[in-house]
């Protein structure tokens, strides 16, 4: 009887511990998050008649946040310049056309919520019945999933049931700014504008100086550079920003991460594989090397796909080779995975490395305290920030910077 009951006892045990892990992989994976819808506020069409500056809005930076401010200001009739320090708009948010038969992301991939989402976001009336026929999305639910555990790559299928997340099908993010964000407010973008000096001092009009001596004015400046660029100091302000917000801004952990593309013959890869083990998995939010099928929902082609995504601590070492030293890591780490395979059924690779990308750094910024980082300094100093990681979250980001803008009065 008491070998039965420590048995029993045991057994237990055990079912708890795997419907506590089951629920952190749950939490984790975020199965209910990618169908919950994200709350979109209104925008209060009066909000322009407080705005009393005679002068334009200054947006510095063209990624997501910085093309939303743009396009919420162009919504509200309010005057306003983007300046991008890269010869093209949309930060992390790019793509490339080239590679294999189907535009891939090269940034940005995920939707990372409901798909209504793209939608909601745009203000500026436009045909709903054709975004919806122009935006196809796939939900992303990998059918075959393994991970690193006990020196060797297990196959963990039932991990399928916990992951969902959305992607476009025959599209990409960049491609929906492009075709409903950006024709706003493309005549409003000076390129290779590096920013270095911001005078948001309380007398007269703000000024922002760049790297080639061209000072613009205005009434109000946004920021809407990734957070990398402030903690690192590349811009100076007059005067200085508060203490607390430097501070929040120095402990910003800014991930390194890059992407990898590799094309093989056949496919021999699951779905998606993590590679790191499931503790690991379990005690970090910010660290991945995750390979997984970069073409998963797109039968429109048929080539055979396999993207790298690394962030954090595992991109810290490998971030820092030349490109081809990066390959040759990623190509004998893939062939430790799946037994010499991926060296034998080699076409071709690609890399976007972000940490590498001088007005960028990296891939993710986490934040403890982005109510700090997001407070405007004044009347003239507002900041779009991207603490959230998700493009929608740095979209909704420099809206709301936009809207504190011309609802702020200036001082007299």
């Amino acid at each position: 009887m008491n070998k039965l009951f420590a048995y029993l006892l045991g057994f237990l045990g055990l079912t708890v511990v795997a419907l506590v892990i089951s629920a952190i992989v749950l939490s984790r994976l975020s199965l209910a998050e990618a169908d919950r819808k994200t709350y979109v506020p209104p925008i209060d069409e009066s909000v322009p008649k407080a705005y009393n500056g005679e002068g334009q809005v200054i947006i510095v930076g063209a990624g997501a946040s910085g093309l939303f401010a743009g396009y919420t200001l162009e919504y509200l009739g309010v005057p306003f310049t983007i300046l991008e320090a890269s010869p093209t708009f949309g930060g992390r948010v790019q793509r490339m056309e080239d590679f294999v038969d189907v535009p891939i992301d090269i940034g940005a991939e995920w939707i990372h919520t409901n798909p209504q989402i793209l939608q909601d976001l745009l203000l500026i009336e436009t045909d709903q019945e054709s975004v919806k026929s122009n935006i196809e999305t796939i939900g992303f639910q990998p059918q075959s999933f393994s991970l690193w555990a006990h020196g060797r790559r297990v196959q963990r299928n039932w991990m399928r049931f916990f992951y969902k997340e959305y992607k476009f099908k025959s599209t990409t993010w960049s491609q929906w700014l492009e075709n409903y964000i950006v024709p706003y407010v493309q005549d409003h973008i000076v390129y290779n504008a590096v920013v270095q000096h911001v005078d948001y001092s309380e007398t007269g009009d703000v000024s922002v100086t760049t790297a080639d001596g061209v000072t613009y004015t205005g009434s109000k400046v946004i920021m809407a550079v990734p957070l990398k660029v402030l903690q690192d100091h590349d811009i100076q302000f007059s005067p200085a920003l508060p203490a607390d917000k430097t501070k929040a801004l120095e402990e910003v952990y800014w991930a390194p991460g890059f992407k990898v593309f590799i094309e093989f013959q056949e496919r021999f890869y699951t779905d998606m594989t993590m590679d790191i083990t499931l503790t690991q998995f379990l005690q970090t939010e910010n660290d991945y090397r995750i390979f997984f099928n970069g073409v998963f929902g797109k039968d429109q082609t048929s080539r055979n796909l396999m993207t790298l995504f690394c962030v954090g601590e595992p991109a810290r070492e490998w971030s820092r080779l030349s490109d081809k030293e990066l390959f040759e890591t990623v190509l004998a780490r893939l062939d430790q995975l799946y037994d010499g395979e991926a060296s034998k059924q080699y076409i071709q690779h690609r890399i976007q490395n972000w940490s590498n990308q001088p007005f960028i750094r990296g891939a993710y910024a986490f934040s403890a305290d982005s109510a700090t980082i997001e407070r405007p300094v004044g009347d003239k100093l507002f900041f779009a920030t991207d603490t959230e990681i998700m493009v929608h979250s740095a979209a909704l980001s420099g809206r709301r910077a936009a809207v504190e803008a011309v609802s702020n009065p200036i001082s007299s």
